[in-house]
């Protein structure tokens, strides 16, 4: 069955491991019914972030990278703001890294685990 979303969020189902607010999420297998979700590593194909903590196995709304506005996102480290940001391991962000993301911070973070939020950069000649 095919569908489209307009809205930028999306219900999914998670795997077996609780997935927090602001973490990046990547697409693992599809059922019958749903898609499953799980934790983006720093090398994982992310499809977006998560807009709440939800438990292993259940419903998750995922607002993906291709919609408008900004994403709350959690961070490994600090990070000052109007920085370009980093995938990190368990679907974090950081302020340095091997691969950037089109995402710059719109407020700073001043410890691992807070939730910030980033918004779409664009890099102008």
């Amino acid at each position: 069955m095919q569908t489209q979303n307009s809205s930028g969020n999306k219900a999914f189902l998670t795997n077996a491991t609780q997935i927090n607010e602001g973490m990046r999420v990547k697409i693992i297998s599809q059922g019958a019914d749903y898609i499953v979700v799980d934790i983006a590593a720093a090398a994982d194909k992310a499809i977006g972030v998560a807009t709440s903590t939800v438990a292993p196995g259940l419903p998750i709304t995922i607002k993906l990278f291709s919609a408008g506005g900004t994403w709350l996102m959690v961070t490994s480290a600090a990070i000052a703001i109007g920085t370009q940001v980093y995938p990190t391991a368990n679907g974090c962000i950081a302020g340095a890294g091997t691969t950037p993301l089109p995402l710059v911070t719109l407020e700073a973070s001043t410890a691992a685990g807070d939730i910030i939020e980033v918004g779409e950069m664009f890099v102008g000649a």
